[in-house]
């Protein structure tokens, strides 16, 4: 379930998604820069939470720009000082495996916000 963009007080973007799953969920609408995450994975098994730079294409498919490693029952949490740029458009997805094929959902979806500028 996506909750947003909305604006912080830093002038980010942010997008959460309350339910991130292996399904392509869509962070921006058109070309941004990428400039943090706060992921919680509530599983007792290790997650990938994967971000794309494109419009199209399938989990398991679609070429991956980074992965990110959440620990079992943990979070990651990280602001980029310089932003990672995603010329088409951000996208994101979870799955159980660290390979760019994975398509496996984990056994609980992810907490997920992500924040960028356009």
């Amino acid at each position: 379930m996506k909750n947003g963009p909305a604006y912080s007080a830093t002038g980010y973007k942010q997008t959460r998604f309350t339910a991130l799953t292996n399904a392509f969920q869509n962070v921006s609408t058109g070309p941004a820069n990428f400039y943090g995450w706060n992921i919680l994975n509530l599983t007792a098994s290790t997650m990938y939470v994967k971000f794309s730079d494109t419009s199209a294409g399938a989990v398991g498919t679609a070429a991956v720009k980074f992965s990110l490693l959440i620990p079992a029952n943990g979070t990651a949490f990280f602001e980029l000082q310089f932003p990672l740029r995603f010329s088409t458009q951000i996208r994101a997805y979870a799955v159980t495996g660290a390979g760019d094929a994975d398509a496996t959902a984990p056994g609980t979806a992810a907490i997920v916000d992500v924040f960028y500028m356009d």
